[in-house]
């Protein structure tokens, strides 16, 4: 199979098209800049997804499009919308259109379940989306844009929650394992803190590497962890891995959840064991 995977130099790109080569894929990563090392097999196609006419620096085809680029400037808003819009949306259509004319089999979105109210129950896809800011309403967009293409090709999106896993940095996890190790007081709503529901990188990639060619899928599919885990549970485990006891500043605010029910997911992947945060919470660097 001959794979376009934009985004290859972010954390579940790195892993992904490194997984993809390693099991005889022919893998194009689209990055902005060209990195230091690829996957041997991995050939770079360098090229800025926020300007118009970057699909002119795509190859002639691929069976499969996985697109998981997003914008950087995801927390800035407005400074940051300019950009939102044109990786999380324009440049969504614009390699959708690359796709179809190309007759390309399959296109794999990845979406966030942050498109999810904050309910305090896992959300399944059948749940009515309420895109709390910019950055979800665009990649709720982006999804909508996506489903549009079934005559096409087959179109994929995958909710991904909370991904973590080796060599991560500068996202949820790490931050607050780095809170952990520092002695830093780590707030927690109500006692417990935001649920969430953690996915290890691996198993995100596992899916992702195994969609392509499959008609049995739905349109969409939340890409979540087995667990539901409190900011509060999640700081305990990481701090039995640190061999330190975490500091927490209790508040009286409501805590919520941003979970993802998995029993879609499970039923279309039957051999697919998730794996659970205690016995990868280790792999989580400060």
């Amino acid at each position: 199979m001959k794979a376009l995977v934009t985004g290859a130099n972010g954390y579940v790109g790195r892993h992904l098209t490194a997984l993809l080569a390693e099991l005889g894929h022919e893998v194009h990563a689209v990055v902005r800049s060209h990195p230091e090392r690829l996957p041997s097999g991995v050939v770079p196609v360098v090229a800025d997804l926020s300007q118009t006419g970057w699909t002119d620096a795509l190859p002639d085809k691929a069976e499969a499009v996985i697109h998981l680029a997003q914008s950087m400037q995801y927390r800035e808003f407005p400074a940051g919308a300019e950009d939102m819009f044109a990786i999380n949306v324009r440049s969504t259509f614009e390699l959708l259109e690359w796709a179809r004319i190309r007759k390309a089999d399959d296109f794999i979105f990845a979406g966030t379940g942050s498109v999810y109210p904050l309910r305090p129950e896992p959300q399944g896809e059948s749940t009515p989306c309420e895109p709390p800011n910019f950055y979800a309403v665009s990649k709720f967009s982006a999804e909508k844009m996506v489903l549009q293409y079934s005559p096409s090709f087959r179109p994929r999106v995958f909710r991904i929650f909370s991904v973590y896993g080796p060599g991560q940095e500068n996202m949820l996890l790490p931050r607050l394992a780095r809170s952990v190790k520092l002695g830093n007081p780590i707030t927690l709503a109500g006692g417990v803190g935001l649920r969430l529901s953690p996915i290890h990188v691996h198993d995100v990639c596992r899916i992702l590497a195994e969609t392509p060619g499959r008609d049995d899928l739905p349109g969409i599919l939340n890409l979540a962890g087995p667990e539901c885990l409190s900011i509060r549970e999640l700081s305990l485990e990481l701090g039995r891995c640190l061999e330190t006891e975490p500091v927490f500043e209790e508040t009286q605010d409501t805590p919520s959840a941003i979970c993802g029910d998995v029993s879609t997911l499970l039923r279309h992947f039957p051999d697919l064991h998730l794996r659970r945060f205690a016995d990868y919470a280790h792999e989580v660097r400060p």
